[in-house]
């Protein structure tokens, strides 16, 4: 996610009490003085519902949130893909998919 500080502030209150969100990974935003990206890992089985309601309440742009799939690999090409509660999380809460690799 893409966030000001006052949206930052937000999120920060309402994954204190949620299942599923371990440390938030917080950079600033390329590019955007004042505007933060905003990562953490999901986890298969958790409920998630409260992020389309954040996006929704912050009125956030679809291009501004999403899914990053994140591989390491030994391989310059290939294929993945993305493990099916992933897909179903990015349907319900929308944004975009983006997929970053690393060969190593």
């Amino acid at each position: 996610m893409h966030l000001t500080d006052d949206a930052l502030s937000d999120l920060r209150a309402i994954v204190k009490g949620e299942n599923g969100v371990g440390d938030l990974g917080i950079d600033p935003q390329y590019g955007a003085p004042k505007k933060y990206a905003v990562s953490w890992d999901l986890q298969e089985g958790v409920d998630y519902c409260w992020i389309k309601r954040f996006v929704d309440q912050r009125s956030l742009e679809d291009d501004t949130y999403g899914v990053l799939v994140s591989l390491v690999t030994d391989r310059d090409r290939g294929r993945i893909r993305a493990p099916k509660f992933v897909i179903d999380l990015s349907r319900a809460v929308g944004g975009v998919i983006d997929f970053s690799f690393t060969v190593v």
